[in-house]
């Protein structure tokens, strides 16, 4: 039986969203805890001043039962409980097809809102990534709405980056080669150094919700944090320097871990090619926790092969899934997880928390977080 590829990627991204298959469950936090620690963008001024905003008959959610967040019981009720319309869960997108005419209001995955809506006022996107929002025409357009979940899953993918750079930096990756192989190398070994993080440069390209995360993280280990933005110098204080987009290459120059956390847009694609790697030190570690669209990557296996950059953590690549025969699963300088950086039981429940705060927000009219300008495709 042929399976189609959106039923993949369903399939895959429920598996992301869901503490179903977490061994350790989470605590549900209280929606203050939440904003409190990723500290949401909340719009200037009420929602119901836009004026393609409409309070909805029925808000339609595309919510597969395996998305669902298991520590709450009956999670339909309490996604719901402070809202004052209906809301109808769909299983799938060709059912949520069956209702394209007379919906209002849309609480999903952008990717997998198939159809036409003529009715449509307003979106709210379950994941920060907005690419697939800004490619359709029906939501890209003056008289759509977008919220997204952005931030929510900044502490969890700031952790692997944490995580994942120790792993390199400290050659972690050859140990457990070793270990595989029940051998025992110590010193003198082949295995170099490893190389200790504090006093060391990164340098994060993208300073939204993910990108603080681990410049926080970054600067308590007590790494120097540089950081580009497209909108703005402005940064936390925990950030060195606030670069703009055009300043890349020069702050590359000076960075011993650089790490992409920017959306994908027409602007980013593609930015980190062989004139990036060229000018990263060669002792350099690239991490990729954005877009895979954002790496030219067969410069990047070129870069890893050539030693002209040290090594590579990837939890993003493309394709996805990556493809058996692809260099870069053999490359001994690569570590890879598929584009599962964020998925702990800490940041489903906080995921699912602010979505049930902004979607109560958005059919009330009141101020609402993560707005979306998907002409800027953030």
């Amino acid at each position: 039986m042929k399976i189609h590829p959106a039923l993949v990627c369903l399939i895959f991204f429920s598996l992301a969203l869901s503490p179903a298959v977490q061994t350790v469950a989470a605590t549900v936090p209280d929606a203050a805890e939440v904003l409190s620690q990723i500290n949401p963008k909340l719009s200037a001024e009420p929602i119901s001043n836009d004026a393609r905003w409409k309070k909805p008959d029925k808000v339609y959610a595309l919510v597969p039962s395996a998305y669902k967040l298991s520590e709450v019981g009956d999670f339909d009720k309490w996604l719901t409980e402070d809202l004052d319309v209906e809301v109808v869960f769909m299983e799938s997108p060709a059912e949520l097809k069956q209702h394209a005419d007379e919906v209002e209001a849309l609480f999903g995955q952008c990717g997998f809102f198939k159809g036409d809506y003529p009715n449509l006022k307003w979106i709210q996107n379950l994941s920060a990534g907005v690419e697939t929002c800004a490619a359709n025409k029906q939501f890209n357009n003056e008289r759509v709405i977008v919220a997204n979940g952005a931030a929510t899953s900044g502490p969890a993918i700031a952790e692997w980056v944490i995580a994942a750079m120790f792993m390199m930096q400290r050659n972690l990756i050859d140990y457990s080669r070793a270990q595989a192989e029940s051998k025992w190398m110590s010193y003198p070994s082949p295995i170099p150094p490893g190389t200790e993080i504090r006093g060391k440069t990164i340098l994060i390209v993208g300073l939204g919700g993910i990108g603080k995360q681990i410049a926080w993280r970054a600067k308590g280990l007590g790494m120097k944090v540089l950081a580009t933005r497209n909108s703005s110098r402005s940064g936390p204080e925990y950030v060195d320097y606030v670069g703009l987009a055009d300043e890349l290459l020069e702050l590359a120059k000076q960075a011993d871990v650089v790490v992409n956390a920017a959306p994908l847009t027409d602007k980013t694609r593609e930015i980190f090619n062989r004139e990036f790697f060229e000018t990263m030190p060669r002792h350099g570690l690239f991490m990729n926790v954005g877009r895979g669209g954002s790496v030219q990557q067969d410069d990047l296996i070129a870069a890893l092969k050539a030693g002209t950059i040290r090594a590579a953590a990837l939890d993003v690549t493309t394709p996805e899934p990556l493809p058996e025969d692809s260099e870069l699963w053999k490359l001994p300088n690569v570590f890879i997880t598929p584009h599962d950086s964020s998925f702990t039981a800490e940041s489903a429940a906080r995921r699912w928390v602010f979505m049930k705060e902004n979607l109560r927000r958005l059919v009330s009219g009141e101020r609402v977080y993560n707005l979306v300008d998907l002409q800027r495709g953030y």
